[in-house]
């Protein structure tokens, strides 16, 4: 049991050491919908959920029943060269609103990236991966009663 365990951590590990190498073969957007919940922070971990934020800190909206839902992504194809400036001012404005109730307007993301087989300790990876975090748009805090106040 502890060689599987061993072998699954260094597979794991490995994974995140080929991210570099992966490409999108396909990136769904969904309809701008508003969602509501409480703001989260989470750190980097050897994680599926970190692969997907792009292997740093993260946020994400945490809804009444527990569900988190991931917030921005480094590794959304929208995020490219002046493009990622917007994104680490509203990572600023995340980080701002860590525990707070709000209601966040934006399109749901599916991505799924695939991965060249790659060889190494002993091992080979390769295949797919799917990621979702919502793509914000505009998020506004909710007041005490439960009324989104003004961004």
């Amino acid at each position: 049991m502890k060689i599987m365990i061993k072998r699954f951590l260094m597979a794991l590990a490995f994974l995140f050491i080929i991210a570099d190498i992966s490409h999108a073969l396909s990136v769904n957007v969904g309809e701008v919908s508003d969602y509501s919940g409480v703001v989260v922070a989470r750190g980097w971990t050897k994680s599926k959920e970190s692969y997907c934020q792009g292997g740093s800190d993260y946020y994400g909206l945490q809804t009444k029943d527990g569900d988190i839902t991931f917030l921005n992504s480094t590794r959304d194809p929208i995020n490219k060269d002046d493009a990622l400036s917007s994104f680490y001012k509203m990572q600023e404005r995340l980080k701002s609103l860590v525990g707070k109730e709000v209601v966040v307007s934006g399109s749901l993301v599916n991505a799924t990236f695939a991965f060249k087989e790659h060889c190494g300790f002993g091992q080979c990876l390769g295949g797919e991966i799917d990621c979702y975090w919502i793509r914000v748009l505009s998020i506004k805090e909710v007041d005490e009663g439960g009324t989104a106040l003004k961004q």
